[in-house]
């Protein structure tokens, strides 16, 4: 969730006043604005400046250097929004080939930016989304921009959303519900478009202000299982290590990708391909290179049980993903999450971001949540109402199925079986 600042227009402002929208250019009042900030260039003044959205490759190299600056100037609330995310994004052609980059300009300079990706959904349907949701599980998304400048360019990324006639569905998950994209997709959005129910992306945190071990795991029976497993481990010649250098992080990402694909295989899409592992192993560098990954691993038995893949922003780390010997008993990944949270708290991290899925073993040690919201609006074309129709069809089936499941008294017989865990047609 990200906080932000300024850029109000006055209550009697009529919206004639305060925007125009002429094909894909906006024109809006910008506040005055400091020295450090957007026109390092000019004097503190207030203008009516053009703003201009056009959508670029993503590897381009102006809009990468434009990343770094806005990054500088506080203009990203989430570690997949970072320009080294984004420029491992670029290195890998057939990832960066599905991309595009929504650049914002203002008086001669990049203001703000959004990456997005297009694909063909159900029944053909067009949809334009963020760049790599299907299989990234990003969070927190919102335009990236400094703060005092969030909201004007959240307002011309939906405009410019809006007058693009190619999509019939936008859908956008992981998206920050009080951010300023949300909003302005909620604000602009008009009459034609009709916008699905939401769907809640809820994202445990421990808060770790706390420092003391008594306090981050108040649960006795949790503390005494996390130091358990750890003095096991030891025992066993193995224990606790950190990756964190350029050197080290991308090894241990490969050895965490083989673990994880050996236990979910084609039911996890995050390290499925060739392009998506080259990815991770790209972005590891990068991120270390800045200090903002590690990779725990915890030893036990000559054998690597558990690595925790983490990313780091400011003073916040996130939990992304993991890899676990399924052989090893003991909860490897219990005492390993524990450990991280102990070991981020030590360093002066002020919160670990377990990010999405409200599973049980988060919920363990989480001292709150976060829901961001997966946004879908559609343009109700014949293609569009089929697509709908089809959905709603296999949710009523689903429904019907489970109902069926809860009222009989006998196993489920294999066909029924079969439709549960397939319900589409």
């Amino acid at each position: 969730m990200l906080l932000q600042r300024g850029y109000h227009r006055a209550p009697d402002a009529s919206p004639e006043l305060f925007g125009r929208i002429d094909a894909c250019r906006l024109s809006v009042w910008v506040r005055p604005v400091s020295l450090e900030r957007l026109r390092r260039m000019s004097r503190k003044a207030t203008t009516v400046t053009d703003v201009t959205v056009t959508p670029v490759p993503a590897t381009d190299p102006d809009v990468l250097a434009a990343w770094r600056d806005l990054q500088t100037d506080g203009g990203v609330g989430s570690p997949f929004l970072s320009w080294q995310w984004a420029e491992a994004l670029a290195a890998v052609p057939g990832i960066a080939s599905k991309m595009q980059v929504l650049r914002v300009d203002a008086g001669g300079r990049t203001v703000g930016l959004f990456p997005i990706e297009r694909w063909s959904g159900d029944a053909g349907v067009s949809v334009l989304g963020a760049a790599g949701q299907g299989w990234m599980g990003a969070d927190h998304l919102d335009v990236v921009a400094a703060p005092d400048m969030r909201t004007a360019v959240a307002d011309a990324v939906a405009a410019f959303l809006f007058r693009d006639r190619s999509w019939e569905l936008l859908d956008i998950d992981g998206l920050a519900r009080d951010g300023a994209l949300a909003a302005a997709l909620g604000r602009r959005r008009p009459a034609t478009v009709v916008r699905l129910p939401d769907r809640d992306v809820t994202a445990p945190f421990v808060d770790l202000r706390a420092r003391d071990p008594l306090l981050l795991l108040p649960s006795r029976n949790l503390r005494q299982q996390v130091s358990r497993g750890l003095r096991s481990a030891e025992r066993s010649g193995g224990g606790l290590s950190v990756c964190s250098s350029p050197e080290d992080v991308p090894d241990a990402l490969a050895v965490l990708m083989e673990l994880h694909q050996e236990r979910f295989g084609a039911r996890s899409a995050i390290f499925s391909t060739p392009e998506r592992r080259r990815f991770h192993l790209e972005v590891g560098r990068r991120l270390a290179e800045h200090g903002m990954v590690r990779v725990y691993q915890l030893r036990m038995e000559g054998t690597d049980a558990a690595l925790l893949y983490a990313l780091r922003l400011e003073d916040r780390m996130y939990y992304y993903n993991m890899g676990l010997r399924p052989d090893v008993g003991g909860s490897p990944g219990r005492t390993l999450l524990g450990q991280v949270l102990l070991s981020s708290a030590a360093e002066g991290m002020t919160e670990l971001d377990l990010l999405r899925g409200d599973h049980g073993f988060k919920l363990r040690f989480a001292t709150g949540e976060r829901v961001d919201l997966h946004l879908r609006l559609f343009r109700p074309t014949p293609r569009a109402l089929l697509m709908a129709a089809r959905r709603a069809a296999g949710r009523l089936r689903r429904r019907r199925v489970e109902a069926e499941a809860a009222a009989g008294p006998d196993p489920l017989p294999g066909e029924v079986a079969q439709r549960v865990a397939d319900p589409r047609p």
